[in-house]
């Protein structure tokens, strides 16, 4: 048996913000960190989950949603385990470039940080500001 689980939004806000759920519980009842790395891409079109024949942002009601396309401004990244850890981030500044804050320390960093494999794997959430 196939099952397939989806949603559709009615209206997309400016902003679209994903928490990755990286909290898991083994097979003997042990909660551990999840570091699978997840991709993420650097635009997001979100069209493909805009219900058909509703009024989204762009006032569009046809059968074919207009592409809804967001660009990431920040990663929020955990390191450490399930019980504790640090958080920092990555940021997109006004100009374009990106920095990785950690505290009081902000380093700019290029855009290949952002989504190299020690990123993917610490990432847990993910904030996405509409292009349009």
């Amino acid at each position: 048996m196939t099952v397939r689980k989806w949603f559709s939004l009615c209206r997309l806000s400016t902003c679209v913000c994903l928490h990755l759920q990286r909290l898991v519980y083994s097979s003997t009842g042990e909660l551990h960190k999840d570091r699978t790395p997840v991709r993420f891409p650097s635009v997001l079109d979100m069209a493909p989950f805009v219900a058909l024949g509703q009024v989204g942002r762009s006032g569009a009601t046809s059968g074919m949603p207009l592409p809804q396309l967001f660009e990431l401004r920040g990663v929020v990244l955990h390191h450490g385990g399930a019980h504790g850890g640090h958080y920092t981030s990555c940021v997109r500044t006004t100009d374009g470039r990106w920095a990785h804050v950690d505290d009081e320390v902000v380093t700019e960093v290029g855009e290949s940080h952002v989504f190299e494999m020690d990123s993917a794997c610490a990432a847990y959430m993910l904030f996405y500001s509409s292009v349009t």
